[in-house]
C-alpha cells in the first residue's frame, strides 16, 4: 500500500474543472494508473484519494496498491509531490492501538422504490450518523472513541447519464482497533460508500 501526496495547482484548466467536477476528478485519478474509470478496476487496485484544503493550498491525498504515475498529472505542482510505503503501518496495526483519524464520507442507506432501483439516501440527524460509523466499526474492525462532524456539504459531478449530487460530512475523532485484520482491510478498501468520488479515505493521525 501507497500514499501520494501533493498540492494541486488550482489555476491549471483540469484542476479547476476537477476541483467543481467530482466525476472529472475521478477521470483524472484513473489515468494515473493507466486503467479506466470502471469501479471494478478502482477497486482491485485499491485507489482512495482526497481533497483537502489547507491554508492557501488543496492538497490531493492517493492511497493505492501501486504507484500511481504522477508524470501524467499535469494539474499539480510536480515540486510538491510526495510518495510513501505505508505497508510497514499496516503490518504493525495491533488490537488495542489508538489512532486519531479524519474521515470525508458519504453516511447513508439504501431506500428502495417501486419499479425502480434502490437509491442511496444521505442520513438526516447526527445521531444517525453516528450510529452508521459505529456500524462500519464493527465490520471494519475499530470501536469509536471520539467523534465530531462538520457541517454537511454538497459534492457535484456530471456523468453522461445526467448530473450528480451528493451529500458528505467530514468526521474527525479517535478510533481503537478492534480486529487488525479487518481494520487492514477496511484501512486500504475505504469506509463507506462514493469512493470513487473522493470519499472512504481514513487518514490517521497519532
Amino acid at each position: 500500500m501507497y500514499m501520494t501526496c501533493a498540492a494541486i495547482d488550482r489555476h491549471h484548466p483540469s484542476a479547476r474543472q476537477a476541483l467543481v467536477d467530482c466525476c472529472d476528478m475521478h477521470k483524472n485519478i484513473m489515468r494515473l494508473y493507466s486503467i479506466s474509470g470502471h469501479n471494478m478496476a478502482r477497486c482491485v487496485e485499491k485507489i482512495l484519494y482526497r481533497i483537502v484544503e489547507q491554508q492557501n493550498e488543496v492538497l490531493l491525498y492517493l492511497t493505492s496498491n501501486r504507484l500511481p504515475d504522477m508524470q501524467q498529472a499535469s494539474w499539480v505542482k510536480p515540486h510538491t509531490v510526495r510518495q510513501c510505503d505505508l505497508q510497514p503501518l499496516v503490518n504493525r496495526f495491533a488490537s488495542g492501538q489508538s489512532f486519531s483519524f479524519d474521515l470525508l464520507t458519504h453516511p447513508s442507506k439504501k431506500m428502495r422504490r417501486t419499479g425502480a432501483n434502490s437509491r442511496r439516501v444521505f442520513l438526516k440527524t447526527a445521531q444517525e450518523r453516528v450510529d452508521w460509523l459505529k456500524h462500519q466499526g464493527e465490520k471494519g474492525g475499530f470501536r469509536v472513541l471520539g467523534l465530531q462532524e462538520d457541517t454537511p456539504f454538497d459534492v457535484h459531478g456530471k456523468r453522461p447519464t445526467g448530473n450528480i449530487c451528493l451529500r458528505a460530512v467530514r468526521m474527525t475523532g479517535r478510533i481503537e482497533i478492534t480486529d487488525a485484520a479487518r481494520f487492514a482491510e477496511a484501512y486500504q478498501s475505504g469506509i463507506g460508500p462514493e469512493k470513487a468520488y473522493g470519499m472512504g479515505m481514513l487518514l490517521l493521525g497519532g
